[in-house]
C-alpha cells in the first residue's frame, strides 16, 4: 500500500550491518503496524565522518556521544565501513583527522 524510500544507503556512508544496530523509537501513534527505527550512535558517527566536514566533526564532539561509546569498537566499525566505500583514502583521512582531534 505505502512505500518508504530507503534509498539513502547509496548516498550516505553506512556500515554493511547497520540494521543490526538500529534503535526502535517509541512514538505514541495510532498505527499499530508501523515501527520506526533510527540509526544507533555508532552508525550516526560513521555517517557524519563519511561526510567529513568540520561541522560534522563538531556535531559529533558536541553531542556528548563520544562519552558513551566504546572507541575501540567505533574504530573497528569505521575501518570496516571504509573498506566498502569508493574513495577509501579520502575517508580514511577524515577518520584519522577526527581521531587526532577527539580521541
Amino acid at each position: 500500500m505505502f512505500g518508504i524510500n530507503d534509498r539513502c544507503a547509496g548516498i550516505i556512508m553506512l556500515h554493511p550491518d547497520y540494521e543490526n544496530r538500529l534503535e526502535k523509537i517509541n512514538i505514541d501513534y495510532n498505527f499499530k503496524f508501523l515501527n520506526v527505527f533510527v540509526l544507533g550512535d555508532y552508525d550516526l558517527i560513521i555517517t557524519k565522518i563519511g561526510r567529513g566536514t568540520p561541522k560534522d566533526f563538531e556535531d559529533i564532539a558536541q553531542s556528548g556521544v563520544l562519552n558513551s561509546i566504546d572507541k575501540i569498537k567505533l574504530d573497528k566499525l569505521m575501518q570496516e565501513a571504509i573498506s566498502f566505500q569508493v574513495g577509501q583514502e579520502r575517508i580514511q583521512g577524515y577518520w584519522q583527522t577526527f581521531k587526532d582531534r577527539y580521541f
